[in-house]
C-alpha cells in the first residue's frame, strides 16, 4: 500500500500543473484600490417534491475576482423559504469571516463592511 503523502501528492499534481501553466492569471489588486468583499447568495426552498431538502449557492468576490463559491443541499429540511435563506446566509457569513481572516494573514486589511446580496 502506498504511503499517504504519495497519494496526496498524486492528487495535487493536476492542480499544480494547472497553476504552473497559468502563472499570468490572478486577481489584480492595486495599492490604492479599496478592497471590498462581496457575497452573493441564492436559496431554493423544497424545489423538488420527492426531495424536500433546500439547496443554496453562494459566490464570494473581492476586487472583481471570485475567491470562493459553493452549491450544496442544506443539512436539514427548512419549513419556509425564509428559513432556507437564513441558513444559507449563515454558511456564507462563516465563509466570508474565514476569507477576511485569511486576507488579514496575507497583510490585506478590509475596512469596509462585507456586502451581502441575496435574491
Amino acid at each position: 500500500m502506498q504511503s499517504s503523502h504519495i497519494i496526496h501528492l498524486n492528487c495535487a499534481k493536476p492542480e499544480v500543473q494547472y497553476a504552473n501553466g497559468n502563472l499570468n492569471y490572478g486577481i489584480l489588486n492595486k495599492k490604492d484600490m479599496s478592497i471590498q468583499l462581496e457575497e452573493y447568495i441564492d436559496a431554493n426552498w423544497a424545489r423538488n417534491v420527492k426531495d424536500p431538502i433546500s439547496t443554496f449557492g453562494f459566490v464570494i468576490s473581492i476586487a472583481c475576482g471570485v475567491i470562493s463559491w459553493s452549491s450544496n443541499k442544506q443539512a436539514t429540511i427548512a419549513l419556509s423559504s425564509t428559513k432556507a435563506t437564513y441558513r444559507g446566509i449563515g454558511v456564507v457569513a462563516r465563509e466570508a469571516t474565514w476569507s477576511k481572516i485569511l486576507l488579514k494573514d496575507l497583510k490585506e486589511t478590509i475596512d469596509n463592511p462585507i456586502l451581502v446580496f441575496q435574491e
